[in-house]
């Protein structure tokens, strides 16, 4: 007997038409040569730090040229459609206001701060929206630290609020750990590790006062290499030149701060570099630093196209 046919639908073959692939992100040729310049300067014997900093700054503008060109949409192209006034929670640095079109930014929206630890090659520029974290240690240091940073002025229109901070930032990373003093033996480890801090600082009415850093703040690792040894590690991802693209959306980076009203703060965004080891022979004893034996550095390169601020909740208005 034949089979009755119930009238049921097959069900639809779903759609084989694919979204489009998310990109790889990748180092581009000038970027990796700037890159090769970089590990030149570090090995001098008189480390060029005049030569470390120039060529970041080149990476910095390589940067804000690849945003600016990205054919994706960004949110200026958002902005400069828009027919509302400029988001009063928005800052940029000054330099991309013209990116935006109409309206464009107020002064007030633009990066109003930027500062480095004061060592070594790290540089920050406002203006540009780009800062440059630099560490490097020889073989007679044991541990560097550096910072370049960006911040912008903000003053709460509560009397007590939690603030949401989010500033997007786009890193470079460059490291190194190559340690070759073949035939001399030695022993020790090393560790190269980079982070990005998002912290808050409160403006003293008393001319020339540090303004003083508002706890609890935020650090967010970027890479870290853990530690290594350094008689026999020489695996390619610490030996040899090291760089790579390391970007942070909005939500990566969010933090938030309990902050009072009638008060100005700074609110920005730290690049950290970090070195350490504790190589020496494998008796005991401090070597000589070499340039050519010796590599043990780290460079955060970073451009911060925007940073967002808005009220989360109000305790007193």
């Amino acid at each position: 007997m034949a089979q009755r046919r119930t009238g049921r639908k097959r069900a639809s073959k779903p759609s084989r038409v694919r979204p489009q692939p998310i990109p790889v992100d990748l180092i581009t040729p000038r970027i990796a040569r700037l890159g090769t310049a970089i590990d030149a300067s570090a090995g001098e014997q008189t480390i060029s730090e005049v030569g470390i900093a120039a060529d970041s700054a080149k990476v910095g503008a390589q940067q804000v040229r690849d945003w600016k060109n990205n054919p994706h949409l960004n949110l200026s192209d958002v902005v400069s459609t828009s027919a509302f006034p400029w988001p009063g929670g928005m800052y940029i640095p000054g330099s991309l206001a013209s990116s935006y079109g109409r309206p464009r930014p107020p002064a007030s929206r633009f990066y109003s701060d930027a500062w480095t630890d004061g060592n070594g090659a790290s540089t920050a520029t406002a203006a540009a929206g780009t800062m440059f974290a630099w560490a490097q240690t020889r073989t007679t240091d044991r541990e560097a630290i550096g910072e370049g940073a960006l911040g912008i002025r903000y003053a709460p229109s509560h009397a007590l609020s939690y603030i949401r901070f989010q500033p997007e930032v786009n890193c470079t990373v460059t490291y190194r750990g190559f340690v070759e003093f073949w035939p001399m033996l030695v022993a020790g480890q090393l560790r190269v590790r980079g982070s990005l801090i998002m912290a808050a600082w409160l403006l003293s009415p008393i001319a020339g006062q540090a303004p003083e850093l508002v706890r609890p703040w935020h650090e967010v690792p970027v890479f870290d290499t853990g530690l290594r040894d350094a008689a026999s590690d020489l695996s390619p991802d610490i030996h040899d030149i090291n760089m790579f693209p390391r970007n942070f959306g909005l939500s990566g980076l969010s933090t938030t701060f309990l902050l009072q009203g009638a008060r100005t703060y700074v609110l920005g965004v730290v690049a950290r570099a970090r070195v350490t080891h504790n190589v020496t022979t494998d008796d005991g004893k401090l070597i000589p630093h070499d340039g050519s034996k010796f590599k043990l550095y780290a460079g955060l390169m970073c451009f911060v196209p925007d940073m967002f601020v808005s009220v989360q909740t109000v305790l007193i208005p």
